[in-house]
């Protein structure tokens, strides 16, 4: 039977996206869980694998949407379990609180491509080995994450933590790394206002895309096939 995973999925342009390709390729099985949608959470301890998307509500609006708790409450089941589990913009700052950290509102937007600067800690990380000291990842969050006590932090880029690693099954980043070009454009047509009112540039966004998208979609196959690997070894220990 193939390893399962678990992708909790907020809105309907927000998908696995680059990361899926590989997945697939490396035979896992692949549920998608849309809370806001089915309240009812899946059996995450069943599952050898977990990813957390974005999505465009903050982490701290739990009165308008309570399935924000329902899902810490199944983050909280994967990292009790030592599931590898993967949390992504929203996501990582889902993580981060389940964990014991924190998410915030960010003292400023960032909306486009951004470098992300790796820390010492990220060249021995079993996800991110492989990545450069410094990559390029598209960003596009209001809230940012504080990772919770005994946390590694694994990069960096503007103000703000862009990756960490707790304990040594789960991840959690600001940036998209699961965005390709299609989605970025899909992105920027659906959110044209709200870039121009935070004062960023749609067309230069876009241009810049198109640019970097090969390079960008390499580095989300290559992390997707690690996290695949990951996967493959604790459904074995299982």
């Amino acid at each position: 039977m193939a390893s399962r995973i678990l992708v909790l999925q907020h809105d309907s342009d927000s998908g696995l996206g680059s990361l899926e390709a590989p997945l697939r390729a490396a035979g896992l099985a692949i549920d998608v869980w849309e809370s806001h949608v089915t309240p009812e959470a899946p059996d995450v301890a069943s599952y050898h694998g977990v990813i957390v998307l974005g999505g465009i509500v903050n982490p701290d609006e739990d009165e308008e949407h309570a399935w924000l708790a329902s899902e810490r409450t199944a983050i909280e089941t994967a990292l009790e379990a030592r599931i590898p589990t993967l949390g992504v913009c929203l996501g990582g700052q889902l993580l981060a609180q389940a964990a014991g950290g924190s998410a915030q509102a960010s003292p400023h937007a960032e909306i486009g491509w951004y470098e992300i600067e790796a820390t010492p800690s990220l060249a021995s990380d079993e996800l991110f080995c492989d990545f450069p000291e410094r990559f390029p990842s598209f960003e596009w969050h209001y809230y940012c994450f504080e990772p919770p006590p005994g946390a590694t932090l694994l990069a960096h880029g503007g103000a703000f933590n862009q990756a960490f690693r707790y304990g040594d099954r789960a991840w959690g980043t600001q940036f998209h790394i699961e965005v390709a070009a299609s989605s970025v454009h899909e992105w920027l047509a659906i959110g044209a206002a709200d870039v121009s009112s935070h004062g960023f540039d749609a067309e230069t966004i876009a241009a810049r895309t198109d640019q970097i998208d090969a390079e960008h979609v390499a580095l989300a196959h290559q992390l997707s096939r690690r996290f695949a690997e990951i996967v493959e070894r604790h459904a074995t220990e299982r």
